[in-house]
């Protein structure tokens, strides 16, 4: 979801990764997720404001790794691929 937004650029890409708790039940990924969104919540998404920024998402995806095979590894996603192939 944080790609979504442009912050996600500015973010510590190794703590994203190891997306370490930062509280009692909350990690690093949510932590920042929620200083830019501060309405969001796991059991109730926004759904408008994601869908609105889906071009931005894609956008921000191709700053990290969209390989299947490197995925395990490393910050990124492989969305984008079934989300172009969609919108043919």
């Amino acid at each position: 979801m944080l790609l979504h937004f442009s912050e996600v650029l500015k973010l510590d890409k190794q703590a994203l990764l190891d997306n370490k708790k930062v509280g009692e039940k909350i990690r690093y990924a949510e932590y920042e997720l929620i200083k830019i969104l501060p309405t969001f919540m796991k059991s109730n998404y926004p759904t408008t404001i994601l869908m609105d920024n889906l071009n931005k998402a894609i956008e921000h995806s191709k700053h990290f790794c969209n390989d299947t095979k490197q995925l395990e590894n490393n910050l990124g996603t492989n969305l984008i691929d079934l989300i172009e192939e969609l919108r043919k």
